[in-house]
């Protein structure tokens, strides 16, 4: 049977063990090198494109909040986003739905059946272009309405000037995530 000092390592115990720890590194051989890790070049080129990704990132949401901070709406590489807040689109955008709008180009060519967003006061209205009309100055102007089957054509006309982009696609976050 063990007594109790025999469960325990003295302080004499320890130190031996630790000079014939150091006695047998020691014959081993001097103190060993590291081996140099060979490092792949992809790992360089990785790191590079990472940071290039994550520089990027920090641009757009620098720009984003810049054009919030200004009243603006944000836009990256010539797209906004929206949000549905009324019903004169349903059935076509369901309040809640978002929308992508790309902005006009100079060249671009608007027609009738195409959905805008445009300004309209200190509103962002979206709706469909349902005519083309050319005023006597030669300047063509676009008669809009809501997909609603209640809703009569806008009392007014948009300018090019005031169209602030195209809606190229819309989306619900419930459509998104499957619910």
């Amino acid at each position: 049977m063990q007594s109790r000092s025999d469960r325990y390592t003295t302080r004499e115990e320890v130190e031996a063990l630790l000079a014939q720890t150091r006695e047998n590194a020691g014959k081993r051989g001097a103190k060993k090198t590291p081996v140099p890790h060979k490092r792949s070049p992809w790992r360089l080129v990785r790191r590079i494109v990472y940071g290039l990704v994550i520089a990027a990132l920090l641009l757009m949401l620098g720009k984003v909040w810049y054009a919030r901070l200004n009243g603006q709406v944000p836009s990256l590489f010539g797209y906004q986003l929206y949000v549905v807040e009324t019903g004169s689109m349903i059935p076509t955008l369901p309040i809640g739905s978002n929308i992508l709008v790309r902005e006009l180009g100079p060249e671009d060519t608007l027609q009738a059946g195409d959905v805008i967003t445009y300004d309209h006061g200190t509103a962002a209205v979206t709706h469909r272009i349902v005519e083309l009309v050319t005023g006597d100055d030669g300047i063509v102007r676009y008669q809009t309405k809501g997909d609603n089957p209640e809703n009569s054509p806008d009392p007014w006309l948009v300018n090019r000037d005031e169209i602030r982009g195209v809606v190229i696609w819309h989306f619900a976050w419930s459509q998104l995530i499957g619910q």
